[in-house]
């Protein structure tokens, strides 16, 4: 038996849109899974990269898709795999007993296999019925879901079946995206392509701290940093810097921050902090203080999540029969239905 976390996303907007519209044209979340699945098939893993074609400052360091399952009554699991860096081929380490003064001299590094991507693998259950995904988490801190915005997001641009493009006539490497459509005479140039999820939430936490304002001394806020993002190896590396540990070219491990301030906010700053979590998730948690009450009251008690044990078939440290994981998980989905409903 294996203990998993699911933790339930809605699917807001999915497909392609009008920049003013509401309503997906073309295609559904299905639909976008059924032909993803069509495209990685006869590739070699290398070749199911979909994020370069999104602009560099938001994009996190590649995602490749591993499989896509499909089950008899309509859900999905799609495994990703989530390079981290390396330099020149190895990956690098610091002991964990190594004293600060030393640790930015002490580093290890350890050689890749020639022609290997180094990475981990991450999981999602799509439930297409109620517009809903689900991070699968084993052993992982992240749950991979950044990623999975950027990969579907960057496959609808390029990649998708409604694509239409021109080649270059000079480099057939450079394409141009004409616009989206059913055949290259029939395409629509103001159609742009949209992949957007938000955490379920509850709302009990959230109106005890609303409707206590006034007794709020301190804000408090957790996030993991992510080696493989580089807004937040950037992050990390300012703070190594003020600790004066120095260089952490090496640093290969995701990094659990948390900071406390001091506030008496005013209630628009409580709601601009609250919708921004929301809308944003890259905070893992957001917890406020009050008066008179030894523990904060974290945001993160409002996500529908949930944990189970799962008798499923292992293949290695990373995968497991995906197959096997997908029936596993339908054959306990009016359970998980009634987590997120």
């Amino acid at each position: 038996m294996e203990k998993i976390t699911l933790k339930f996303y809605s699917i807001d907007r999915c497909g392609y849109f009008k920049h003013s519209g509401l309503d997906s044209k073309l295609i559904d979340i299905s639909e976008i899974l059924d032909d993803i699945k069509d495209w990685i098939e006869p590739q070699k893993l290398q070749e199911t990269l979909t994020t370069n074609v999104l602009n560099a400052k938001a994009e996190q360091l590649p995602v490749y898709c591993i499989n896509i399952s499909s089950s008899k009554v309509g859900n999905y699991l799609m495994t990703t795999w989530n390079q981290v860096e390396s330099t020149d081929g190895n990956i690098s380490s610091i002991k964990i007993d190594e004293p600060i003064k030393t640790a930015s001299v002490n580093v290890h590094s350890t050689s890749l296999p020639k022609d290997s991507i180094s990475g981990y693998a991450t999981y999602f259950y799509f439930i297409p019925e109620d517009n809903v995904v689900a991070t699968i988490k084993f052993n992982h801190i992240l749950n991979g879901r950044q990623g999975l915005n950027y990969y579907i997001k960057g496959f609808l641009t390029r990649f998708s079946k409604y694509t239409q493009y021109e080649v270059d006539k000079k480099d057939k490497s450079k394409i141009t995206v004409l616009g989206y459509g059913v055949s290259s005479k029939n395409y629509d140039e103001n159609l742009y392509p949209y992949f957007k999820s938000s955490l379920k939430k509850n709302k009990t936490n959230t109106k005890i701290i609303l409707s206590h304002i006034p007794y709020i001394t301190k804000i408090i806020k957790r996030t993991t940093l992510a080696h493989s993002i580089v807004k937040d190896k950037d992050l990390y590396k300012k703070l190594m810097s003020k600790l004066g540990v120095g260089s952490v070219s090496g640093q290969n491990e995701d990094f659990q921050l948390k900071y406390e301030m001091k506030i008496q906010p005013t209630k628009s700053n409580v709601k601009e902090i609250i919708r921004s979590w929301k809308r944003v998730d890259s905070w893992d948690d957001v917890g406020f203080k009050l008066k008179g009450q030894a523990n904060p009251i974290w945001l993160s008690a409002d996500i529908p999540t949930q944990e189970f044990d799962l008798n499923i078939k292992r293949t290695n440290n990373e995968f497991i029969d995906f197959q096997d994981l997908l029936d596993n998980l339908d054959s306990k989905i009016s359970l998980i239905k009634k987590v997120y409903s």
